[in-house]
């Protein structure tokens, strides 16, 4: 049996720190009727592509709404919209600003925000005390984005905190709780990491309500290797494939599917596909791919396309 990969913990500054639910008709009823958590919660799930089709545009749409009724959740995810200039003007001063109002106002969620403002110098100077005390404050008063945050720093020992894998598993099933949707896979990731793979699937199967890339990744490493579920290579591919389509662009995931189509089975092994896949996160300036076909071409004695990779990842 092949070994599953080992599975990182993804920095949470790559990811959103959302709380969803999937979408239904009475979830959108609400909405549409002026309920402002419903307003939220739909966003999310456009956001998300949680049982609607993923569309940035009505995520958007739902933020603002809410925001201009006075709603300070709505206010806070639209925050990160300015942030990246998605869909609005990039304004980052207007990002902070956002995330300050409502984080004086004790919004729980918008000190988590702020704390991640502070944390990696998003439109402020770094500060990791202050995003320490942040965090701990919206954790205390039960955020999930604060929970989550704080099970990773006692997960992976920043912001000066001692790794406590106990306390990071307390804070993020907190937050996963409390419906944070990245919570579930950083979960699933430390069960997976320590050969627990019924605990990994259900924390898996948690993170997939929500159409979670990271957790899809998991998802499809456990169907490859025949862990927690029946091996089933072709929907392993599947699901990786889905998450190139559908824009899903980190870095692990393209890189892991590239591997997957020269490790798989004879009938679906494709050498071609795996290069094609791994060029496409080169021309994104994935490092891991850049470092596989590297790997590649070297095996393949093809030494100057294995140095052309090299010089880009050294």
């Amino acid at each position: 049996m092949k070994k599953i990969r080992h599975l990182p913990f993804f920095l949470l500054a790559l990811l959103p720190m959302v709380a969803t639910a999937q979408a239904d008709q009475n979830l959108i009823n609400n909405a549409k009727q002026g309920d402002l958590a419903a307003m939220v919660r739909l966003g999310e799930c456009y956001e998300w592509g949680a049982g609607v089709a993923h569309d940035s545009t009505q995520a958007l749409y739902w933020f603002k709404k809410a925001a201009e009724m006075g709603d300070g959740e709505a206010w806070i995810r639209l925050s990160k919209y300015f942030l990246t200039g998605t869909g609005v003007p990039k304004d980052t001063a207007r990002y902070l600003s956002i995330r300050t109002e409502w984080a004086e106002k004790e919004l729980p969620n918008a000190l988590a925000a702020l704390g991640s403002a502070y944390e990696f110098g998003y439109g402020i100077d770094k500060d990791s005390i202050k995003a320490l005390e942040l965090y701990q404050q919206a954790a205390k008063k039960g955020s999930e984005w604060g929970n989550c945050r704080m099970g990773m720093l006692y997960m992976t020992s920043r912001l000066g905190i001692k790794e406590d894998k106990k306390k990071a598993l307390s804070y993020l099933k907190k937050a996963a709780q409390g419906g944070d949707v990245n919570a579930p896979y950083f979960i699933a990731a430390y069960y997976a990491n320590n050969n627990d793979a019924q605990e990994a699937w259900k924390w898996t199967r948690e993170g997939m309500k929500w159409n979670e890339p990271n957790a899809i990744t998991i998802a499809a490493q456990m169907y490859f290797n025949g862990l927690g579920v029946d091996a089933d290579e072709a929907k392993a591919l599947q699901m990786l494939e889905s998450l190139i389509d559908e824009h899903h662009n980190l870095n692990y995931s393209q890189n892991l599917t590239g591997a997957f189509f020269l490790e798989a089975l004879p009938n679906l092994r494709d050498t071609a596909k795996a290069l094609q896949i791994w060029r496409q996160g080169d021309s994104l300036g994935f490092a891991d791919c850049q470092a596989s076909l590297a790997d590649f071409y070297t095996r393949a004695q093809e030494f100057d396309k294995a140095l052309a990779y090299f010089r880009k990842i050294l």
